[in-house]
């Protein structure tokens, strides 16, 4: 018989914060074409968020490491993590860059997208965030494509020297 694990698993995400900008068209525009949609709506997303998100709603102790700006986005992007209880006490408030957004376009009827996201303060993201202390202190480090490369691959390398295995979702990747 396994032993019961001494303390509860804890992830670590290091990653993206977005807000996405929804809109649903009749058609998605071709080059150079304008169209128009009813409304939109604002969401929390990111492919680090949404993983930290989804880490906290299964029970799992989470921290999310990243950066948002100090403008009005900033506040809904961390909402849902907040209120799902996400750890976001390393979360980087990037005074000159704005918080990530993503112009999100799903034509009515077929379900087909279009997406563009402005990497803002994601770019920010720096694998420093990452203490000692937050590794020894993590069971499982989770990262994705939407901060620069040369930091996942910092925090990689530092989570393997501390034990950590790592989890890398290699979108989006086009």
């Amino acid at each position: 018989m396994t032993p019961a694990p001494t303390s509860s698993p804890k992830v670590t995400v290091f990653g993206s914060i977005v807000v996405d900008m929804v809109m649903r068209p009749a058609k998605l525009p071709c080059r150079g074409e304008t169209v128009l949609a009813p409304g939109y709506t604002l969401h929390p997303g990111g492919k680090g968020a949404n993983q930290a998100l989804a880490a906290s709603k299964s029970g799992v102790s989470t921290r999310m490491i990243g950066a948002i700006g100090t403008d009005a986005l900033a506040t809904v992007a961390v909402q849902e993590l907040d209120r799902a209880g996400v750890d976001l006490t390393e979360v980087k408030h990037a005074k000159d860059f704005p918080t990530a957004a993503a112009a999100v376009l799903v034509e009515e009827g077929s379900g087909e997208n279009q997406i563009c996201v402005g990497t803002g303060a994601n770019a920010c993201a720096h694998a420093d965030q990452l203490t000692d202390a937050i590794l020894e202190d993590t069971t499982v480090l989770v990262l994705q494509m939407e901060v620069p490369f040369e930091q996942n691959w910092e925090a990689a390398k530092r989570a393997k020297q501390s034990g950590a295995p790592v989890i890398l979702n290699m979108a989006p990747i086009a």
